[in-house]
């Protein structure tokens, strides 16, 4: 802070005879240029000053004193001190001597603007109440001159006004703001605050360049200086905030951080204000939802009961709030039903079944109930329950012991009800049984993409078509939220083990439509045989659900079988483990190089990097025999470490893109990119990462946030999706991709020239990356009927076999960049 000494002598008629060096450094003006000038021609507002009569007349010296003065510039300088008389020569002087305590003013200004915010914040209901507010309180606070809030009319090119308050006189209807850069009218700092995003700043209305088409208004106002601070929710501009002051300079005056958090704390109560409207609305739908929900802690203490749940048990929310779950028991200190599900919810995962629970007045209801774990950090870790009475449905059987043999939901057999069926059957089996684990797969994107009554509807749809082709001695059963058992018995030998299976994946994988909603969807089985696995049922689930977690790991419609299997995949793992330890540690690892050409020329665009692992001997290991281990494995780190340093000297090398797939996991690992970061920045061409459409909607959200960041980091950075058409890409998530490349998958290339329907679906593709500002990029192309269509549609590069398999680097060298020294 400024806090330096200054000083005036002054004569009787208080002209300015001398003064120190401070005064000029704070003031800017040169002893000449005030020598004899009276001290009220250089305050900021003369009539602060009586006049020189007051140094006559005052008897009581010292005289303390707070005075403005005017810096050369116009810009007002505060200074408090005192005015001494002393005798020189026989005449009577006055020495005024004092501080600059103008950033003790501007401190007064931040407490008052910080009151200010924080009593709009807690006090405002609605967003225009805090626009409504802010001006008068800045206004009246500040001592501005005049403040208002615009929003930006797109279609128009204009800002409109919706709130202000102070001196406007006129000022709005007299002006109009434009957005367009290119006349003065859109120079200005409102335009220039929501072009840039950042707050401008106009310093002096009669001196800015960019404030021509304003300056005549303004200054009648007395408008001398102004700010424009826009404000953003949720990334997206949502008004801005014009303050007017009629000191110029005034808001250089004031701290940039002073301007700055008085936007983020406008942009905090206005998302804060959004965020409790739409909580509001959310507590209001949950509360009158015909759904039962309940809210507990990791102990099933009842934290939240909606309306559903106090009408159907005849509890009120005081006796609820509070109590166990056991509350519902059917049987006072009987065992629950489902003691598993709190094994479920401690591993983080959701558990469905069907429960058996008791009214207040002792009437027993059964409730198909979701309980959902989640997860806040420690000490916060909740349960939401959410169910649907069954009481009616469930009133068609007899017993309480045939429903937990049942799933309502599908209508076929809960597990329990499949184990004890098969327990009965298999004794009096001639032939083999088959236990079969059927797990849809990323069904959970489903739920979240169509909502829970679609992903219900789709669930009863495939359990009738799969009891469809079920004899009757064969079972169904749904023994998770997303996964189904069936008891085939009766196999014969393993032709009719593989027809029974392809018969089901077909089923599973042809077209559902429901509500207007065409589906696919994609699945894994884990399969046990009996008697081969074992002969007791409960151990054969196990076994045909271990092959199915088996299977999962591995991707879509794969299937997988107990036994001899699993033991050679096993030690087939290791070998795999100890090759990729090898080809680390010896320089095994080595990038064969594919290129890609430009559609309309032919040139070479870019190549794409594919590993492969060659031994001394010669011997080359494709990547299908270590790549998906690769991905589980503790040395995957490393070797990413090592391609993108490989990589990166390449293109620094060769001037050309090149292109590499990640494993969707690294790209929201941050200590992978911080130890890359060395290598990145050293980065002189483009390296395209590419990530599968499957790896993408793994986790949307995270790979939109991971893909922004690094290509802020670093500009030679490129992104592409691979493999696109293959997965559930969401276009919400697909729109705020920054994209540079989209990969078109060579299963439709290859059916280009002989289905239109899949001509329609490339040039979809096509048309989308261009949409994206990303270029397309067909994958598997081999032959010249293939070129020719694609050009047509505009595909951008074009990859395959036709113009080059996979080669070695020395290689790719030769061919394609001559002029390399491969010594």
């Amino acid at each position: 802070m400024e806090f330096l000494y200054l000083s005036l002598i002054l004569d009787q008629e208080a002209r300015i005879l001398s003064c120190n060096k401070n005064f000029l450094k704070l003031t800017g003006y040169t002893l000449e240029e005030i020598k004899f000038k009276r001290l009220c021609e250089i305050l900021y507002d003369p009539r602060c000053w009586e006049n020189s009569e007051k140094l006559k007349r005052e008897s009581k010296f010292p005289l303390d004193i707070e005075i403005t003065l005017s810096r050369k510039k116009g810009v007002p300088l505060y200074v408090h001190g005192k005015i001494k008389k002393f005798f020189h020569n026989g005449k009577e002087l006055f020495l005024l001597f004092g501080w600059n305590i103008t950033a003790l003013k501007t401190y007064e200004r931040l407490y008052r603007l910080l009151r200010l915010i924080n009593s709009i914040i807690t006090k405002a209901q609605t967003e225009e109440e805090i626009y409504q507010e802010i001006c008068k309180g800045l206004v009246n606070e500040l001592g501005l001159r005049f403040a208002w809030v615009g929003v930006p009319d797109w279609e128009k090119k204009i800002v409109k006004p919706l709130y202000h308050y102070g001196y406007e006189a006129g000022y709005l209807s007299e002006i109009t703001i434009s957005l367009d850069p290119e006349i003065p009218e859109g120079k200005g700092p409102t335009a220039q605050a929501i072009r840039e995003g950042k707050i401008s700043i106009n310093p002096d209305t009669r001196t800015n360049p960019y404030y021509t088409a304003f300056r005549e208004p303004a200054l009648k106002r007395d408008y001398l200086s102004s700010v424009a601070i826009p404000l953003f929710v949720k990334g997206e501009l949502r008004s801005v905030l014009n303050l007017y002051s009629k000191e110029p300079y005034y808001f250089n005056q004031l701290q940039e951080g002073l301007l700055y958090e008085l936007k983020e704390d406008l942009e905090f109560a206005i998302s804060r204000l959004e965020k409790e409207h739409f909580l509001e609305l959310i507590s209001t739908a949950l509360t009158n939802s015909d759904l039962w929900l309940l809210i507990t802690d990791e102990r099933g203490n009842i934290l939240y009961a909606n309306t559903e749940v106090m009408l159907l048990t005849g509890y009120t929310e005081e006796e609820l709030l509070g109590r166990n779950l056991s509350l519902f028991e059917a049987e006072r200190g009987s065992p629950e039903s489902h003691p598993e599900m709190w094994d479920y919810l401690s591993e983080g995962r959701n558990f469905s079944a069907l429960f058996t629970y008791r009214k207040k007045s002792g009437e027993v209801f059964y409730l198909d109930q979701k309980a959902i774990p989640v997860d806040f950090g420690p000490d916060k870790k909740y349960i939401v329950f959410a169910g649907r009475d069954l009481t009616l449905q469930i009133g068609l059987f007899e017993t309480i012991e045939n429903l937990k043999n049942y799933d309502p939901l599908t209508d076929s057999l809960s597990l329990r009800g499949l184990l004890d069926k098969a327990k009965t059957s298999l004794p009096h089996l001639k032939g083999n049984a088959l236990f079969i684990v059927l797990d849809l797969y990323q069904f959970t994107y489903i739920n979240d993409h169509y909502g829970f009554l679609i992903g219900d509807e789709i669930l009863r749809f495939l359990a009738r078509r799969l009891k469809g082709i079920l004899r009757e001695s064969d079972y169904l059963a749904r023994v998770a939220s997303d996964e189904f058992c069936l008891f085939i018995s009766g196999i014969k030998n393993e032709e009719e083990i593989a027809s029974k299976l392809y018969e089901i994946g077909k089923l599973i994988s042809g077209p559902i439509e429901i509500k207007s909603e065409k589906l696919s969807l994609k699945y894994n089985l884990g399969v046990s045989l009996y008697p081969l696995d074992g002969s007791d049922p409960e151990d054969l689930y196990r076994k045909a659900n271990s092959a199915c977690s088996l299977a999962k790991k591995e991707g879509p419609n794969v299937i997988k079988f107990y036994g001899k299997e699993v033991e050679v995949l096993i030690k087939k793992t290791l070998e795999v483990e100890r090759l990729i330890e090898e080809a680390l540690n010896f320089g095994y690892f080595q990038f064969y190089f594919q290129p890609y050409f430009d559609t309309h020329n032919l040139l070479l665009s870019g190549a794409e990097a594919l590993i492969r692992i060659v031994k001394p001997n010669g011997e080359v290991i494709s990547p299908g025999v270590f790549i998906s281990h690769l991905e589980t494995s503790p040395l995957r780190r490393d070797f990413e470490v090592w391609a993108i340093k490989t990589l990166v000297e390449k293109i620094n090398l060769w001037k050309l893109p090149i292109g590499l797939n990640l494993y969707p996991d690294t790209f929201g690992d941050e200590s992978f990119w911080d130890e890359v970061t060395t290598f990145l920045e050293g980065l002189e061409g483009p390296l395209v990462l590419e990530i599968t459409e499957r790896g993408f909607i793994k986790n949307p959200e995270g790979i939109v946030e991971v893909f922004r960041s690094l290509k802020e980091k670093y500009p030679y950075l490129r992104f592409a999706l691979d493999d696109f058409g293959t997965g559930y890409s969401n276009m919400s998530y697909l729109r705020k991709l920054p994209l540079d490349y989209l990969k078109i998958d060579l299963t439709f290339v290859r059916e280009i020239e002989s289905d239109d329907r899949v001509r329609g679906i490339v040039k979809t593709i096509i048309d989308l990356a261009h949409i994206l500002q990303a270029k397309a990029l067909a994958e598997g192309v081999e032959s010249q009927e293939q070129i020719q269509i694609l050009d047509i549609m505009g595909c951008d590069y074009l990859q395959g076999f036709y113009f080059e398999k996979p080669i070695p680097e020395k290689d790719f060298i030769k061919k394609y960049l001559p002029k390399i020294n491969l010594s």
